[in-house]
């Protein structure tokens, strides 16, 4: 199953797909962390989600994994339920920091990566940051929009189930949500 969650910054997103993979039977829970500690702040954020998930009832699995998720896929064993934190972190990694991004193949082997993640799991659950009213001015990050918007949609078109959540309260977009 593939599940697609957007919303924005502090929008609840992360600790309602935390929730919902909480609640699924079977399998481990695997937490999939794309952040990259390049800054205070973010090493602050990476460390609170850390103790949440160490401090949480269920066990998590951790896997940080900030580029070419494809390198982590023996990590995760069939059955798993993956909670993949977050697809803009993921995407900002790939095409700022690695330093081999192509605009036509990066985004196509970031959706290869995910499809085999898929393939592999009982669940796997995109967390992305809604950056659809961000303001834009310089190239890279204008191109760095677009490319979110279309893999954003490519990932919705591919799962079971698409919402947003904001105030921690989630709003249908495609499936049946249970």
């Amino acid at each position: 199953m593939l599940i697609f969650i957007e919303g924005g910054a502090k929008s609840g997103k992360t600790s309602f797909a935390e929730h919902f993979i909480q609640q699924r039977q079977g399998g481990r829970k695997v937490y999939l962390a794309a952040a990259d500690p390049q800054d205070a702040e973010m090493s602050r954020r990476i460390n609170s989600h850390q103790c949440k998930r160490q401090n949480a009832r269920e066990q998590w699995v951790t896997i940080e994994q900030p580029y070419d998720l494809m390198r982590c896929i023996e990590q995760v064993q069939a059955g798993d339920h993956v909670l993949l934190d977050c697809l803009t972190t993921w995407l900002s990694n790939e095409m700022f920091s690695s330093g081999s991004w192509h605009v036509q193949m990066g985004p196509a082997l970031m959706l290869e990566a995910l499809s085999n993640l898929q393939k592999k799991t009982a669940t796997l659950l995109v967390v992305s940051s809604d950056i659809s009213h961000q303001s834009a001015g310089h190239p890279d990050m204008i191109q760095f929009l677009k490319v979110q918007g279309r893999l954003s949609s490519q990932i919705v078109k591919r799962a079971d189930l698409a919402g947003m959540v904001n105030y921690g309260c989630l709003r249908s977009m495609k499936g049946e949500w249970q």
